[in-house]
Parts: structure tokens; C-alpha cells; sequence
């Protein structure tokens, strides 16, 4: 499996995190912008305000095939009378896009999501097994964002023995088995904190209304009221 990088857009520059043997380094990278990724970020953004005006988490996103917008999603279900921790933007937006595609929206051809908050760990899986390469999002969610997620204290095989002898990193040694592991040759490039201001005024405006309750009294509410 490649490893997958994470580019934090801050100014002018960019910064490719690597993941080595569950380590993060940091290095200068040069900026990998696209002269369209600004227009589409502003249709998530745009989004990202319809769900503030229907009282919603202001979470919009884009999924792009190309130069073509394929599907398009915004929160749903984060108010207090109707919550739930699956009808994020970007679950939204792949499962329009299995309707605009007619199938496994990979097929289409690698795909870019725009979006306005950093994906969690959930929205992250469902966007890489679905043909997602490229994340440009807007505003870092420092309380469940997935680009701080470090596994290497999470995994442990001490209890799966059984399991562990299929394992396997060659052709060689997978012999009989046929399907490789569905993240071999994988790679997922994460530009974060792009249009992070109007991103971010978004989620300032949301905290600031007494009439929404999601993630009140939370880190990610006292970090963006009190963001730059």
C-alpha cells in the first residue's frame, strides 16, 4: 500500500504529511492547487450555507469526476430533534453519486472531494473504498478530523494469532488468494484549509446561534469561536 500524504494548505504554502511505519514527517511541498479547485470549493461552501440556513451542521461537498461535478451532498440530521452521526455531507454526496453513475462511482475515473470541514474517520473510508483520491476541504476539525488519526495504537495482533499467518505482502507468499488487499496501490492526497475563512465563518456563525444545540460545549466549539 502507498503511502497516503496529507497536504495542510496554510497561505502560500503547503505541507505533505507522510505517514511512515505510523509516523508522521513533515516536509515542504509545492502547491498542488488546481485553477478550478477554487470555484468548487465555493459550490460546497455554497452548500455549506443552505445547511446553515435550515439549521444544519454547514458541512457541504462536492465530488468531481474530472472537470464534472457528479454528485453534491450537505449534513442532514444534525438538529436536535432529528440527530444522527450518518447523514454527513460526504455520505450524502457518494450516495448521489451512486445514482448519478448508475454503480460504484470508481468507475467513473479517480475522483476529488470538496468539502468544507475536515472528513472524520468515517467519511474518510466511505470516500477512499469509493474512488475518492484528491480531499481539498476547507476549515480542520481538531476534535474528530481523520488526518490525526495515528494507528499504530490502535492495532495490535496479539490476540489474532489466527488471523495473522493471512497477512500477506507478496504475490509469493498470497499463493492460492486470488483478490489483493482492496488498499494495495491506494494513495489519497488531503488538501486541507483551503477558503479556509469563508469555510470557517460558516462554523463561526453556526456556534454563535443559540438556537443550535449540535456540538455545543465541545473542543471544536470553543476552538472555532475563538479561531482566526
Amino acid at each position: 500500500m502507498r503511502v497516503p500524504a496529507i497536504l495542510l494548505y496554510k497561505e502560500s504554502e503547503i505541507f505533505r504529511v507522510r505517514k511512515i511505519d505510523f509516523r508522521i514527517e513533515v516536509i515542504s511541498y509545492m502547491d498542488p492547487l488546481r485553477l478550478n479547485d477554487a470555484t468548487l470549493m465555493q459550490h460546497a461552501i455554497l452548500l455549506g450555507k443552505n445547511a446553515l440556513s435550515n439549521g444544519e451542521f454547514p458541512v457541504g461537498c462536492v465530488i468531481v469526476a474530472g472537470s464534472e461535478i457528479i454528485a453534491e451532498g450537505a449534513r442532514a440530521s444534525s438538529t436536535r430533534d432529528n440527530l444522527n452521526e450518518v447523514d454527513h455531507a460526504e455520505i450524502i454526496a457518494l450516495k448521489n453519486a451512486y445514482e448519478h453513475v448508475g454503480g460504484w462511482p470508481a468507475k467513473v475515473g479517480p475522483l476529488t472531494c470538496y468539502v468544507t470541514l475536515e472528513p472524520c474517520l468515517m467519511c474518510l473510508g466511505a470516500l477512499l473504498i469509493n474512488g475518492v483520491r484528491r480531499i481539498v476541504f476547507g476549515y480542520e476539525d481538531v476534535m474528530g478530523g481523520a488526518g490525526r488519526v495515528d494507528f499504530s495504537s490502535n492495532i495490535s495482533w496479539r490476540n489474532y494469532k489466527d488471523c495473522k499467518d493471512y497477512i500477506v505482502d507478496t504475490k509469493e507468499e498470497r499463493g492460492l488468494f486470488t483478490q489483493q488487499y482492496i488498499y494495495d496501490g491506494s494513495q489519497i492526497v488531503i488538501t486541507g484549509g483551503f477558503l479556509r475563512q469563508s469555510c470557517l465563518r460558516l462554523f463561526k456563525d453556526f456556534f454563535k446561534d443559540n438556537k443550535s444545540s449540535y456540538l455545543k460545549g465541545t473542543l471544536l466549539e470553543a476552538y472555532t469561536l475563538n479561531c482566526v
